[in-house]
């Protein structure tokens, strides 16, 4: 009997344990946070900017707290968070960077879906992937006022991570000295 009690103690340990690991691994919010990046700048890169004579650059960002999302007109989760992000733009400046796309292809998907950006990029050949630290589309993140990355999300937008994470940010950086719950 003794020997069969001595093995409660690790039983127990072992469900803790299996439910604390599936609590830290189950949160998908967290995961697509990149936190390595963080408090970096974006490096330097000029891509032309979509129907404009001007270039898009990350100079744009200088003394501006916004929304940077990497997004294709090719690419289906980026048209599944494109709703989002329309709300999104009622709230927070959003520049946009047309990743590995063509104008004409961007300019078509926008007419379709309506245009949250303030100006977006054209990056045809992928030049932004190493200064922005893309890894794919499509990708958010929030800059502060010295273009300083607060947040790089790796994922489809959704109103969870809008809601608990960006607006929060932002409502933050907006209003440093302002007490949180």
């Amino acid at each position: 009997m003794n020997e069969k009690l001595r093995i409660i103690p690790l039983l127990i340990l072992f469900i803790l344990g299996g439910a604390l690991a599936a609590g830290l691994f189950n949160n998908k919010i967290i995961d697509n946070v990149d936190r390595i990046n963080n408090g970096k700048k974006f490096g330097n890169f000029e891509i032309p900017s979509l129907g404009k004579e001007t270039s898009f650059s990350p100079q744009l960002f200088s003394g501006k707290i916004l929304v940077v999302n990497a997004f294709a007109s090719w690419c289906v989760p980026c048209a599944a968070e494109h709703e989002l992000l329309m709300k999104l733009a009622q709230k927070v400046n959003i520049y946009g960077i047309a990743w590995k796309d063509k104008p004409d292809a961007v300019f078509a998907y926008l007419q379709k879906k309506g245009n949250p950006f303030q100006q977006i990029g054209i990056d045809e050949t992928g030049k932004t992937t190493v200064p922005m630290f893309l890894t794919g589309v499509p990708e958010t993140f929030i800059l502060d006022k010295e273009g300083k990355i607060i947040l790089h999300y790796k994922n489809v937008l959704n109103e969870e991570v809008v809601n608990t994470i960006i607006l929060p940010i932002i409502d933050k950086l907006n209003n440093p000295n302002a007490k949180t719950r």
